[in-house]
């Protein structure tokens, strides 16, 4: 997208990114978050640029080890390649891509395969993952749909949720996570996972359900999209990584040394300073989408090229809105950590524009 740019304006467009938005909040986490990310710009550069075999063959790598880490990651690729086969059957300025989606298919289809695998011969079954039933079953919870469907089966079936159907956390995360939810007091994960499997088979097999999924999933994709914001259990003063929680026995096994330094970190004791972070992300994405709408008609000859790549961040952010929002839950974190790409694309709008007023302006002067 910048020919023309130099180290130092490369360097520029890092920092902005790293200081400037949430992109260098998730990429500081061990976590699969950024691999969203860099799977939608790996889209990018595998649809749109001419690449060579080796470069072409590197960006297969990317986007596969992208989809590989994280569930939802197989689903946006999938839908998002379809969504272009489709189209390419009613507008003909999809066709030439219509190659590179079947690839992209391909990879998303050989990513699941793997994970099956990898699981199979670790003892698990073939299955993309062994806690599916739970954050389903969260998103049941979440939506209220599970209680309208217990009210009707625990006087028929004894399920050990029952007990608990009329105080069932509002929302998945506790659900998930909290050591009073009914997903803990009837065993934990594994212990519960024949019944889950049994009670949403059960639900999805009932079309009467269907109107009020289809409902909770639109409703849920729009209130996914309208949050940007870093993700607010880091600001719960409960949220802390003490002895018993999954970071502190990951570091206790593998950086015994570390355990002092987890204390002590301004994350741990509730001093990092997230409402600045979001506040400045909320300024920055403001004003650089109104300079980049203004600037946008002085971009040169890549408008097209600009638009098309805003047209992928943007399907593929609602994309990542919709199945998260369908088949786990509404956080905060599952938006934000790709929502940073909408402010990096208004830099490079931006910078387009002062380019094309430079080398106007150098050329009047020569």
């Amino acid at each position: 997208m910048l020919p023309a740019a130099t180290n130092k304006h490369i360097l520029a467009f890092v920092l902005f990114v790293s200081f400037l938005t949430l992109g260098g909040w998730f990429s500081s986490q061990l976590m699969p978050d950024i691999f969203v990310a860099i799977m939608i710009l790996g889209l990018c550069c595998f649809l749109l640029f001419p690449n060579s075999k080796k470069e072409q063959a590197i960006l297969v790598v990317i986007l596969f080890i992208s989809v590989l880490v994280h569930n939802s990651n197989y689903v946006v690729l999938t839908l998002f390649a379809l969504a272009v086969l489709l189209l390419s059957l009613f507008v003909k300025v999809v066709k030439p891509f219509v190659r590179k989606a079947i690839v992209l298919v391909g990879i998303g289809g050989s990513a699941w395969l793997s994970l099956c695998t990898s699981n199979w011969i670790g003892g698990n079954g073939f299955t993309g993952s062994t806690s599916t039933h739970v954050f389903v079953m969260g998103k049941l919870v979440e939506s209220g749909i599970l209680k309208i469907y217990l009210e009707k089966a625990c006087p028929l079936h004894n399920y050990k949720i029952c007990p608990y159907k009329d105080s069932l956390p509002p929302v998945a995360f506790n659900f998930h996570w909290d050591a009073n939810s009914p997903l803990q007091k009837t065993g934990g994960w594994a212990a519960n996972k024949t019944e889950y499997n049994t009670i949403i088979a059960d639900i999805f097999s009932r079309p009467k359900y269907y109107p009020l999924i289809a409902y909770k999933s639109i409703e849920g994709t729009a209130r996914q999209l309208a949050l940007y914001e870093i993700d607010g259990s880091y600001s719960l003063p409960w949220a802390k990584f003490d002895a018993g929680t999954a970071p502190y026995e990951a570091v206790k096994q593998y950086f015994p040394h570390e355990l002092n330094q987890l204390f002590a970190s301004r994350m741990n004791d509730k001093t990092f300073n997230i409402p600045f972070l979001n506040n400045l992300f909320y300024i920055i994405l403001i004003l650089s989408s109104i300079m980049a709408l203004f600037l946008f008609s002085f971009c040169g000859e890549n408008k097209k090229e600009i638009v098309i790549i805003l047209i992928i961040f943007c399907t593929c952010i609602f994309l990542n809105s919709y199945v998260t929002a369908l088949l786990s839950s509404i956080n905060s974190r599952f938006n934000s950590r790709v929502f940073w790409l909408i402010p990096l694309f208004n830099s490079i709008v931006i910078y387009k524009a002062f380019n094309q007023f430079y080398l106007k302006l150098k050329n009047k002067l020569q």
